[in-house]
């Protein structure tokens, strides 16, 4: 009976050991990265957090976008969130700079201007670019800063890159 009792308790402390270790582990994915960024900053000074799922708002926020990118690229977005910090301090754009890291083992960094120059002081963007071959691409995260404005927009999805070249 001793050594039942004794399995037992071992078993619970396995177990207890390994969902410590599964609750501490880094994000698995890019939603999951956002969120523990939003979830860092959203009460940070200058700093605007907007984060949108299903709903009224993101079908707005996706009307809005539309123009600009195209109704078929925005299609299968199925969330969006904006980390606005034009007027945060040099301290807090660094930190994000530097959060934007833990993306790169989930996504692929692509350089949208292929070399030429920009205005931007900063851009970074991000894919998943495991289905580029049927023209979609998914979790796309572009981190935009100039002189007047600092954004971080990230879109969860399916979208539709064959949309942008027409």
């Amino acid at each position: 009976m001793k050594s039942l009792i004794k399995g037992l308790a071992m078993l619970a402390a396995l177990v207890m050991l390994g969902v410590g270790a599964l609750h501490a582990a880094e994000p698995t994915t890019p939603s999951a990265v956002m969120s523990k960024i939003v979830e860092k900053y959203e009460d940070t000074d200058d700093v605007m957090c907007l984060a949108v799922g299903r709903g009224l708002t993101l079908e707005m926020l996706k009307m809005n976008l539309n123009k600009s990118l195209g109704k078929a690229f925005m299609k299968g977005v199925k969330g969006i969130t904006i980390i606005e910090y034009s007027d945060a301090s040099a301290q807090v754009c660094a930190a994000l700079r530097k959060d934007l890291n833990a993306f790169t083992s989930l996504l692929e960094e692509l350089d949208p201007d292929d070399g030429k120059g920009s205005k931007n002081e900063y851009k970074r963007v991000l894919a998943n670019m495991k289905d580029v071959e049927s023209g979609k691409i998914s979790d796309f995260v572009i981190a935009i800063e100039d002189e007047e404005s600092k954004i971080i927009m990230y879109m969860e999805g399916d979208l539709d890159i064959t949309a942008l070249k027409n």
